[in-house]
């Protein structure tokens, strides 16, 4: 290398952590023996250990997992969290943050867990939901900040 590529090699290296972009981080393909799932196929892996990516949000007290593309309309499903959740505390404070401010941030969640639709009835908040996430294990979560709406 010339001194001319270290000295940019070396610049770079200072400035790049500066950036303040937030960087969505895709799934990998596989995470231990789960293949990755896509959120709309999830009907078809009833009662099944799967990993999917999902947006876990809000409107009031009704939270729920829903498509990251918004691709597969309807299919919406509440979210149940394990009894005793051995979750990172970094995941224990984005979760704690989404919750306090549910109208300001959204997360992206990589999950492994059973979908479940056989409760006529319906799950969640006043039955709202006809679908049920069970999370067995959180691989990763990421906060977003929800657009703002012109008045």
């Amino acid at each position: 290398m010339t001194q001319r590529s270290i000295t940019y090699f070396f610049i770079s290296i200072l400035f790049i952590p500066g950036c303040k972009s937030k960087q969505i981080v895709f799934p990998p393909k596989v995470i231990s023996a789960y293949d990755y799932t896509k959120f709309c196929d999830l009907p078809n892996h009833l009662n099944q250990s799967v990993y999917t990516r999902g947006i876990y949000r809000s409107v009031e007290e009704y939270w729920g997992l829903i498509s990251e593309n918004r691709d597969c309309e309807g299919l919406e499903s509440y979210v149940e969290w394990p009894q005793r959740p051995s979750l990172k505390p970094k995941f224990r404070k984005l979760l704690r943050q989404v919750h306090l401010k549910y109208w300001k941030y959204y997360l992206i969640a990589d999950v492994v867990g059973k979908f479940e639709m056989e409760d006529t009835l319906g799950y969640g908040h006043l039955n709202s939901y006809k679908t049920k996430f069970t999370v067995e294990k959180l691989v990763n979560i990421q906060r977003m900040n929800k657009k703002k709406t012109k008045n």
